[in-house]
Formats: C-alpha cells, structure tokens, sequence
C-alpha cells in the first residue's frame, strides 16, 4: 500500500512504478516458508490489486497505514518498506519533491531516524535521471534542510552536502557524476 500511495504521489501512477511493487510482492512471496509461497503469494496478489485500485482511485489511507507499520512492524521492516518506497520513487528516473516529501513524511510516521533515511535517500538520488521541482523552498526536501533552522546549523548542513556531492564529481559512473555536478550546482 505504502508503495502505491508514492507511486501515485506525483499525479500519475506509471507502469514502471507498479511493476517494481510487483516484483517486491513475488519476492516476498518466495522467501516465505517453502510450503506456504504459493498461499502467500496469492494473498500478496490480491493487496497488490486492491492497492493498485486504491491509489488509482486516489483512495488509500496512508496514515492507517503508517501506524500500523510504527505499531507492529519491526525496525528492519520499517526500512525495507522505506526502501520499497525509495526504489518505487526512481523506477521512472525521475525524482519528484512531491515523492520526496511524501517519503520524508512516511519515514517521520512510521518512526525512522532522518540520518539513515538520508543516506538511503541519497543513494537513489544518485542514480535518477532528473528531480522535478527541486527549487526554492523544495530544495530542502532533496538537502534535507528545514528552512527554519538556525544560520549556523544551515550552513553546517550545507557544508555537509557539498562536501557528498563534490566527492562525486570524480566518479567512475556517469549517472552519478551527472547528479552530483547538477546537486552543486543548485
């Protein structure tokens, strides 16, 4: 559900997007007890369909859903929902501040630290084509800076991301060495 409800965050809900959740629910599924894959799957099947009807018709719950999730799901689930989202966030390449807050917001509800949310955060980033609507005040949603924060916390942060970004001018990979010169230059 979490993952149909970022699919959908930006306005449109791409088959690029569902299929990653597809995927995620198949592997669920086989890495389930041996002789309960099958009866597993089926059952993923359906909340795939039912959350795929939600989010298309713009019905799914998602504070229901998050505090169930910061109730009664472990800590490592916790980030491995966190990282389902992130991956559904660039599957289209493209990395929406709408997609971006709405992470941001899950991770807060579902009771996730912001250091490690970052550094996952920061991994995708690397490796989508584009991030839309990165200006101004959206900037801070991909900096992962509060515009109310005192000057010297500002700064401090903002010397931390350029000091991330810069290291990756030199890298081997063309994609990231991309992001990081766009991620300086705004």
């Amino acid at each position: 559900y979490l993952g149909m409800h970022l699919a959908a965050a930006d306005g449109s809900l791409e088959d690029v997007e569902a299929e990653v959740i597809r995927k995620w629910c198949d592997h669920q599924a086989e890495t389930s007890i041996p002789d309960r894959v099958a009866e597993r799957k089926e059952r993923l099947q359906l909340i795939y369909e039912d959350a795929l009807g939600k989010a298309q018709a713009g019905g799914l719950d998602i504070e229901y859903i998050t505090k169930e999730l910061e109730e009664n799901a472990t800590h490592a689930s916790k980030y491995e929902m966190l990282e389902l989202c992130m991956d559904v966030m660039k599957a289209d390449g493209v990395a929406d501040t709408r997609e971006l807050k709405e992470i941001e917001s899950i991770g807060e509800m579902i009771g996730l630290g912001p250091e490690r949310y970052r550094a996952m955060l920061d991994q995708r980033l690397a490796e989508v084509k584009t991030i839309e609507g990165a200006t101004g005040d959206e900037l801070s949603v991909v900096l992962g800076i509060d515009p109310d924060w005192p000057a010297d916390r500002m700064k401090k942060a903002l010397n931390k991301e350029f000091r991330k970004w810069n290291a990756r001018v030199s890298s081997d990979d063309e994609a990231i060495r991309e992001r990081a010169e766009e991620m300086l230059t705004k």
